[in-house]
């Protein structure tokens, strides 16, 4: 066989490439997993999911979702099944896989799940101590989690004496266990300064859970990570350090003023975790990790608010002595809300400007009936749903160590919707974004207009499709956006605004997609050697999965020369052209499911 050196030349530029991708083994970048989407995209805590994609199997496959462990209860190479946890706030997904010790790799889901409610914003007038648990020393600071993964809340109880007991439900939606467990550490109780809160994510995403206790006058925020995975011992992992703002790339131990309180979620949805700390004078500093899975972090300086939607200014948030933040997606409206207690005993709500905004607008106090709560001195907040019915129990801790919960009122009923929406899903392909989504019934439905934002909060109509009208089928829908809005890179937002034939109008949630700069660049089809003499080589942009595709050669006037019919992924596949073709210019032009792609090619 001859081969030509166009052919060699090209290989040589091929592997010159790889050669700059890192150090990484190859086989430690084809075991990386991916993640091409997941189904369905909305639904309430105790949504099973499933996360499509590939290299998803491993000894050890961690999902997370806006810093809370998501269980997953069924994998395979190219799909895990999870269950959204209670107390979840919208947000993208992030699989991390492990071997043994050895990080596989990580992925990030390009859209976000979106947490529905089924509860108002507001608290009923019912308040009642949970029985049993009461902190030693007073100053009881609750965080709510499943640290065995076995569906039953542990509530874990930091005290004024530096403590940590760990209460757990007795039956799944029950009450919760009078006699507690304390955690341990390397066989002895964990015991910090004073003053102890904690929080609970998985900094690593190596499925075993991280405890971060904030050390009261310690001034630190202390790491303890699970022995095993579903493990109530720990083992200290020393103070989490950040970058020190005169030396970059220098670590020290994060200093705080007395009492840091740590909160974890994903402000910006960039995949990255932030650690909110509050602190004793009534602000809350944010601080992001450096990597992925990185147990450092970057200071990004005071959370900023304003005072309402309509004002133009911001100012630090500051909500007097003492603040205790936690973050969730209360209303299930895509924006996470800022929930702060404060020394004053109440609990004071912001919520983001915008999905992925690092800003907030004052909401105001939290009331039930009877005003604004008040839990006397020092509320401590943390969330979940107890009895598991769909309304978010807000559990509050207070300076006389004992502990209340307050339920959201639920909301007012409402009329069968005419269109039930059982998927949107918004996807970056190579020639624009892509939209799917799919209706389980409709009536009377005239059409679906379909809506882009580029901030998140403003939304343009940007085409519509004509709806199925009533039927009791399921329905599906496409459409591509290509506009060079969409091909820029940057994060774009969609919705569907759906209108029945008497003029009434219904949205469907956000999906958000982002498009990177390297993945522009690599969006081409990738043809060599240009010019051809005899044998040409095509493959889809890297990345891509094997799948059918449909390769024809066109002449400038849009003749067809060639055409077959092959399986084409990002593997370069020789063309069987026909030893007659003529030399020239052609339109190269690949079809799959997904999109079409063209590129002009010449034959010497």
């Amino acid at each position: 066989m001859t081969i030509s050196r166009e052919l060699l030349a090209s290989s040589s530029r091929r592997l010159a490439l790889l050669g700059t991708i890192g150090l990484l083994p190859a086989l430690v970048l084809a075991q990386a997993p991916t993640i091409t989407g997941f189904t369905p995209t909305v639904g309430p805590s105790g949504t099973s999911v499933v996360i499509s994609g590939t290299n998803l199997s491993a000894t050890t496959t961690t999902v997370m979702l806006n810093g809370q462990a998501v269980p997953v209860t069924l994998k395979t190479g190219t799909a895990l099944t999870v269950r959204i946890p209670a107390a979840a706030s919208s947000g993208k997904l992030r699989v991390t896989t492990y071997t043994g010790t050895t990080l596989k790799g990580t992925a990030l889901s390009a859209a976000r799940f979106l947490v529905s409610r089924s509860s108002s914003a507001g608290s009923t007038g019912t308040t009642t101590m949970v029985a049993g648990i009461t902190a030693a020393g007073g100053y009881s600071t609750p965080y709510a989690t499943d640290l065995d993964n076995d569906g039953l809340i542990d509530l874990l109880m930091g005290d004024a004496n530096g403590n940590i007991t760990a209460y757990e439900q007795t039956v799944a939606n029950g009450a919760f266990a009078t006699t507690g467990t304390v955690l341990t550490a390397g066989g002895a109780a964990i015991k910090v300064t004073n003053y102890a809160k904690p929080a609970v994510t998985d900094l690593d995403g190596n499925g075993l859970l991280d405890l971060i206790v904030g050390t009261g006058t310690g001034r630190q925020l202390l790491r303890y990570e699970q022995t095993a995975i579903g493990a109530y011992t720990f083992t200290a992992k020393g103070a989490l350090t950040a970058n020190t703002a005169t030396a970059p790339g220098t670590f020290a131990a994060i200093g705080t003023a007395d009492f840091p309180r740590p909160s974890f979620t994903d402000l910006d949805g960039n995949g990255l975790l932030d650690m909110l700390v509050g602190d004793n004078d009534g602000t809350i500093v944010r601080y992001e990790q450096t990597a992925v899975n990185a147990a450092t972090f970057t200071p990004k300086g005071n959370l900023m608010g304003k005072a309402s939607a309509t004002a133009t200014t911001f100012s630090t948030i500051d909500v007097g002595t003492v603040s205790k933040p936690q973050v969730i997606d209360f209303d299930g409206d895509g924006l996470l809300d800022l929930l702060i207690g404060n020394y004053n005993g109440n609990i004071v709500r912001y919520e983001q400007t915008a999905v992925n905004s690092t800003t907030f607008i004052l909401i105001g106090n939290l009331a039930d009936s009877n005003g604004t709560i008040d839990v006397g001195t020092y509320a401590a907040p943390t969330i979940t749903d107890i009895d598991g019915d769909g309304q978010l129990d807000v559990l509050m801790g207070s300076a006389t160590g004992d502990l209340r919960r307050y339920e959201q009122a639920a909301a007012a009923p409402l009329s069968p919707l005419p269109v039930e929406l059982t998927s949107f899903i918004a996807k970056a392909a190579a020639t624009g974004i892509q939209l799917n989504w799919a209706t389980a019934q409709e009536k009377n439905s005239a059409r679906f207009v379909v809506e882009r934002s580029m901030d998140g909060k403003t939304f343009t109509a940007i085409a519509e499709q004509a709806a199925a009208g009533t039927t009791s089928a399921p329905s599906s829908y496409r459409y591509l956006d290509a506009s060079a809005a969409a091909l820029q890179a940057g994060t774009r937002y969609y919705r569907l605004r759906q209108e029945d034939l008497d003029g009434t109008t219904s949205y469907s949630p956000v999906a958000s997609v982002s498009r990177s700069a390297s993945a522009l660049a690599s969006s081409k089809l990738e043809v060599y050697p240009n010019p051809f003499a005899s044998e040409l080589n095509v493959a889809l942009p890297a990345g891509s999965e094997l799948q059918a595709a449909k390769v024809e050669l066109l002449s400038l006037t849009g003749q067809m020369v060639f055409s077959s019919q092959l399986a084409l992924g990002a593997a370069p596949q020789a063309l069987a052209l026909p030893a007659s073709l003529a030399p020239g210019s052609y339109v190269l032009r690949v079809s799959t499911a997904a999109s079409t792609l063209t590129q002009r090619v010449s034959k010497r």
